[in-house]
This record gives C-alpha cells, structure tokens and sequence, in this order.
C-alpha cells in the first residue's frame, strides 16, 4: 500500500477524530474547490457529463465561482485549519479567469495545494505557478494522438499541449511532484502500458491508472477486464527510483462490483469536502452535483460559519452511508468506522 493512496491517513489526524467522537465540529484538513464547471473538452467518460449517472443530477457546465468569493472560502479555509486545498473538477480550473490569483492566495496563506487538469492551458507562462503546488496530475488518458482526440473530442493540439505541459511543470524543477492520469475506459484500454511509458518518457514522476465509474458500474467493463487488469499489472515493472505506476484499477473496479458500502457511519466526509462552483458544499467527490451528496449552499453564508456550524455536523453524523450506490472511500470509512465505534470490540487487545 503506498502512501500516498494509503487508506490510513485520516488516522494522522486525531484531533478531528476526537472531535467526532465528542460529537462537536471540528477542523477541516483538506478540501477540494472546484472554481469552474467549464471545459474546454468534452471528454466521453467524464462523470459530471454523462446522463444519468449521479455527479451529473444539478451539474450545470456554465457555474464560474465568483473570484471574491473564491477568495473568501480560502481565506476561510485557513482560519478552520485547512491545511490543503486541491483545484479539481467539474470543469478545468485553468479555464477560470482567476485562476493565477486563487493559487497565488492559497501558496501565500501557508496551505498547500495542488491540481488535476487536462494541461491544455498550462503555458510558460503558467507553469511557474501550477509548479509550486505539492502535486499535479495532467489527464492524458491515452498513448497516442487519435485516442485523446477521440476520446477528449478535442483537434490534435490539446494533445500537444497536454505533453508540453508535462514537460514545462518538470522544467520548473520546485520539486512538484508531476503525475500523469489514465481513467480506463472501453475505448482506450489497450494503451495502459503504452501511456504508463509516455508518461515516464515525459519526465512524469508518475503515472495513476483507474478505471471510468458510470452507472454501468463494473458492466461497463465486461469482456475485456481482465486483459485490462494485466496490462496495468505490466505497467507497474515500468516503477523505478524515479518513477512510480499507481495501479489503482483493480481497486476501482472493486469498488464498482461491491456497490452500496456496508459501513453505516461515512466518517471519510470530516476529512474531505467539495466545494462546487455552484457554492453548494457537498460530502464528496463522487456525490457532487447530487442531490444526496449535497451538505447546504455558500451563497448567503460562508464557510467558516457553515462549517463550524452544529448543524452540518449532526447532518454528516446522521448520514446512512449504506443509502449510496458506489463508495470509492469504502477502506477508509471501515477504519474510520472501526476507530470511532464506541462499543467494546473482541480481543482489540491483543494487537
């Protein structure tokens, strides 16, 4: 289990566990704010713009954050204790037009950022700033030129543009920890191990292989899961000192197969929440834009007072997480589960 991707993090963070366990709200350590639901792609997998499927219920592609109130959330964010922020999407961050002055505030607060983008915006001129995040991660997707286009329904240049970022957020040298992304899907499977050597060709440090959710779930990838499975598992003898491959499709896929967490208690929403360019605060990615997922809105409040509030506490506390369709978060929250559990559990002493 590496890492970064280690289900055990939360536990690093016992003041907001005794918190929870008092039943009184508590800091925030990371929070994903999406500041645009615009893109400049029009990806076939991307979950918000598929119909139906859930981060796709009040998703509108028009939302733009107001930037003052993009400052405001951030400022509040450092007065709670936020300790990271990542920019994500919804759309493409890049695409809002103050995009350089949020980050800019974020690194100048003492909070550490970082950014998934599909790099077609990051110039020279950008790089320097996208490289004084803690991480990075450029969506290719691909190995070659005519999937991205097919599969991002993008011309050949935002294929282009997608690699030079890589190159230019390396060039920087900060110290940026520069990951490549691959979502599996039926159209691309075949290039996993193709792109695991692009991206290490790029200068990535490394590449996170996943899988598409939708509301296929695990269907979607009948007839070829298996091939796709090996191919991810090739591409891990592609790690080295100075690269990593992060082989998270079996993982997703699981989570797929599994369906409905069997946790009741989500204890993964204290540690993480998203913000949507609508202002709506949600528990997490995978019910933004849903009505289930949604915690309350930032338009007349902000988000210092929303997230200290009683209120949205006891609200997270008496979610039934069992009520989901899907749960990427399914480890964390049987830790967490676990931890916070009052009663007395069997042989817990002999450790």
């Amino acid at each position: 289990m590496s890492a970064e991707y280690s289900h055990l993090k939360a536990l690093r963070h016992a003041d907001v566990l005794v918190s929870i366990a008092q039943g009184k709200p508590a800091r925030l350590p990371h929070v994903e704010l999406i500041l645009a639901d615009l893109c400049q792609q029009n990806c076939k997998f991307c979950a918000y713009r598929i119909p139906g499927y859930t981060s796709n219920q009040l998703f509108d592609d028009k939302n733009m954050m107001p930037w003052k109130k993009a400052l405001e959330i951030v400022g509040d964010c450092a007065e709670i204790g936020v300790e990271a922020i990542q920019f994500t999407g919804g759309g493409e961050p890049t695409l809002h037009k103050q995009f350089r002055e949020v980050a800019k505030f974020v690194h100048e607060l003492g909070m550490k950022f970082s950014l998934v983008s599909n790099g077609a915006r990051i110039d020279q001129h950008l790089a320097p700033l996208v490289a004084k995040a803690s991480w990075v991660r450029i969506s290719l997707d691909a190995a070659t030129e005519e999937t991205y286009c097919s599969i991002r329904r993008v011309p050949a240049s935002h294929w282009k543009a997608a690699q030079n970022a890589v190159r230019l957020i390396k060039a920087q040298g900060t110290g940026c920890v520069l990951g490549v992304g691959f979502v599996v899907t039926p159209d691309n499977w075949r290039e996993i191990y193709q792109a695991a050597e692009l991206a290490k060709s790029l200068g990535a440090d490394n590449i996170r292989i996943s899988a598409q959710f939708s509301q296929q779930d695990e269907k979607l990838f009948a007839g070829f899961h298996l091939e796709a499975a090996a191919l991810a598992k090739q591409a891990e003898s592609l790690s080295d000192s100075s690269f990593t491959v992060f082989n998270r499709f079996s993982d997703r896929l699981e989570d797929l197969t599994l369906k409905n967490p069997e946790d009741e208690l989500c204890g993964y929403q204290f540690f993480t929440t998203y913000i949507g360019a609508d202002l709506n605060v949600y528990r997490c990615c995978g019910y933004a834009y849903n009505e289930r997922g949604l915690l309350g809105s930032l338009k007349n409040q902000t988000f210092k007072s929303f997230w200290m509030s009683q209120e949205r506490f006891d609200k997270q506390k008496n979610f039934d997480g069992r009520g989901c369709e899907r749960c990427q978060f399914r480890k964390q929250n049987s830790v967490l589960a676990y931890v916070l559990d009052e009663g007395p559990k069997l042989h817990e002493e002999f450790v």
